[in-house]
């Protein structure tokens, strides 16, 4: 990352673009903690100096899927990243466009724990996307396929659990885990990020046995975790469609799902 953020300050763009446009490059950025502002002040002055790369990179991605080319996990886990990124800079349709088609890929697999967790989690940065974006009828598909996922009711008025104690898996038939250490969120950063804080962490080719670890790949964050980010998008996708009395429901519903051992993120 320091490489390309000298070309930045040195006002070498032509190159820079060069290098950024390659996929596996900006792969290999994306996974960089602490990186994130050095990274997207280097994309908005490609794209300033008059490059396309935000489309370039959400074409070169659908194109990787449709080549099958790929594992399904790093498709997947590409796409949450990349599309994230997008959103986070500000070009909605491109971020649009890889979740979509990463959602795609991920009901495409056999509906285990994993997977619906994954779409859930697509599902999430979809409705941030989309609902930034006044992509309303879109974003009204996505917020229908988030409430099947988590097992509710279409109207906040019908509550969940009253106790913010009770487990949120207690109340959606999907994505549930019997553990802790197998409820841990879907983005990759914050589970490596989890695994390393364990005093005994599991070795990368644990297997699956009661009141222990999953595989490492299959390691995804229960309800706990992923509901109240969930249903804060609830919240903002109600706020722009002007139904006030909407957001205030699913924001306190959010806030009662907050635990002591919710991520800040």
């Amino acid at each position: 990352m320091d490489v390309y953020f000298k070309m930045f300050l040195e006002k070498k763009l032509c190159i820079l673009g060069d290098e950024l446009s390659s996929l596996d490059t900006f792969e290999r950025l994306l996974r960089f903690t602490g990186s994130q502002l050095r990274l997207l002040q280097c994309f908005q002055a490609v794209i300033e100096h008059g490059s396309k790369l935000s489309t370039e990179l959400a074409n070169i991605y659908l194109s990787r899927c449709e080549a099958g080319k790929s594992k399904v996990e790093n498709l997947i886990n590409l796409g949450l990243r990349l599309g994230g990124f997008l959103n986070e800079a500000g070009w909605y349709a491109d971020a649009e466009r890889v979740l979509q088609r990463c959602r795609e890929i991920c009901q495409a697999q056999p509906q285990s724990t994993h997977y619906k967790r994954l779409t859930l989690e697509c599902c999430h940065r979809l409705l941030n996307t989309q609902s930034a974006y006044c992509c309303f009828p879109a974003a009204a598909e996505t917020y229908s396929l988030s409430l099947q996922l988590l097992g509710l009711p279409g109207d906040a008025r019908e509550e969940g659990p009253q106790d913010s104690r009770v487990p949120f898996d207690a109340v959606g038939p999907h994505a549930r885990a019997d553990t802790r250490d197998q409820s841990c969120q879907t983005d990759p950063e914050l589970y490596e990020s989890y695994i390393a804080s364990l005093e005994n962490p599991p070795p990368d080719d644990a297997e699956e046995v009661t009141g222990g670890f999953n595989v490492k790949h299959e390691a995804v964050w229960g309800m706990d975790a992923l509901a109240p980010r969930v249903l804060k998008e609830f919240s903002a996708l109600m706020f722009v469609r002007c139904d006030y009395s909407a957001a205030h429901r699913w924001s306190l519903r959010a806030q009662r799902l907050l635990t002591r051992y919710t991520p800040v993120k």
